[in-house]
């Protein structure tokens, strides 16, 4: 089961986004936070959950990075912490760097997870390879081509090899391609998408058909 975080996270946000990903629609406001605990625990069981992906984990650190009773996080760890005891399954912080910061701040978390820092990929044959795999899994009629060695290259330019910020870019560009109802997704929206995203750098896509 997956949840993402969004601006800044409370105990009570954590659990309802929680509750909203197991579809419940009882009264979440009024309940206690025990009670919605138990909730949580007796539906993950029905559902034998196995795994709580924690997507933009990094918005649990405040944007101050000053620290709360002591430590990055405060009240919004803690109850991710007594979940995990409690539900007895994996929990994986998907984030920026600065969710490894969050676990090595705190003995009672880097004793729990370690950190698996996502490697970037490199302009070979396994980047060409993931750029076609996302051309066929694009939402359009026709292949856009995005593996092609000009394509490959601007794409690795743009990104780096960074995952995140080629799904971040590519997305951004089928939203300006869906909106013409196109065939199939052009460079241009590409390279529109680059500008509007603010990638740093010259836009590679530019002169590019």
């Amino acid at each position: 089961m997956k949840i993402t975080l969004d601006g800044n996270p409370t105990s009570t946000s954590i659990r309802q986004d929680i509750l909203e990903a197991i579809g419940y629609v009882g009264q979440i406001r009024k309940a206690k936070a025990a009670e919605l605990d138990r909730v949580i625990k007796e539906a993950f069981g029905e559902l034998d959950v196995r795994l709580l992906v924690v997507d933009e984990a990094g918005h649990l650190v405040p944007s101050s990075r000053r620290r709360n009773e002591d430590r990055l996080g405060g009240a919004a760890w803690d109850t991710l912490k007594r979940l995990h005891e409690e539900l007895k399954i994996g929990f994986v912080f998907v984030g920026t760097p600065v969710v490894g910061e969050m676990v090595r701040s705190d003995s009672q978390f880097n004793s729990r997870w370690g950190e698996a820092p996502m490697r970037h990929y490199q302009n070979d044959q396994s980047w060409n390879g993931l750029l076609g795999a996302l051309d066929q899994a694009l939402p359009f009629e026709q292949s856009a081509g995005l593996n092609s060695r000009e394509s490959s290259n601007a794409f690795f330019a743009a990104t780096g090899g960074n995952l995140r910020l080629l799904k971040r870019l590519v997305a951004e560009a089928v939203l300006l391609g869906a909106r013409r109802s196109d065939q199939k997704l052009e460079i241009d929206y590409v390279a529109k998408a680059f500008d509007l995203l603010g990638y740093r750098g010259t836009n590679p896509f530019r002169g590019l058909s």
